[in-house]
């Protein structure tokens, strides 16, 4: 009997969905979250700085650039770690362990909401903000134009710094990152999708 007309069993990546498609629904998601959240952070931070002493508005300001930091750690960490350091705690039903997988494995769709969403919001407004604190500190019109350049340079250069160390922390660190996430994260009612 010839053994070479026998079918061959169908790999895996036959039954996989096609990876060049765009999930239309995931981007509607994202494109209302982004709206949501802009809106929100917006919204508070107006508000807070105009009924607060200009040291706690420079407190806000650098919580809100310390978030965008934070997300762009955590957006990184999730698209470069191994999912292979997660299995045997998986495997031992440890809740982290299968929390872990499940981010690496939806690592575009949370990257793109640490990344895009979280970090390029706080980024719109901790500019937002500082503007604001620069029309408070700078009442003077002749010196209110460089003063306002002064803290958005400010606000820009410690962003950029930042998120520059935050790249060496989530490449390097990345399993560990996650690996502390995960644990937050099995407190909360938050579901990572596939697993």
């Amino acid at each position: 009997m010839d053994t070479s007309s026998k079918s061959k069993p169908r790999s895996s990546k036959s039954q996989e969905k096609p990876k060049n498609r765009v999930d239309i629904k995931w981007v509607l998601k994202v494109f209302v979250l982004s709206i949501a959240v802009s809106a929100l952070l917006s919204f508070v931070s107006s508000e807070l700085v105009n009924h607060m002493p200009i040291v706690l508005q420079f407190v806000l300001l650098l919580v809100i650039i310390g978030l965008g930091i934070l997300f762009d750690i955590i957006g990184l960490s999730v698209a470069t770690a191994d999912e292979k350091k997660f299995h045997s705690m998986a495997a031992r039903k440890l809740k982290e362990g299968k929390i872990a997988v499940a981010m690496i494995r939806n690592a575009d769709k949370l990257s793109s909401i640490c990344n895009d969403v979280v970090g390029d919001i706080c980024g719109i407004v901790s500019g937002a903000t500082a503007a604001s604190i620069a029309l408070r500190v700078f009442t003077d019109p002749e010196i209110s134009f460089f003063g306002n350049l002064m803290i958005t340079a400010l606000v820009s250069g410690m962003t950029i710094g930042g998120k520059a160390i935050g790249k060496f922390f989530g490449m390097n660190y990345s399993e560990d990152i996650i690996y502390v996430i995960a644990r937050i994260a099995k407190i909360l009612p938050i579901e990572f999708g596939k697993k």
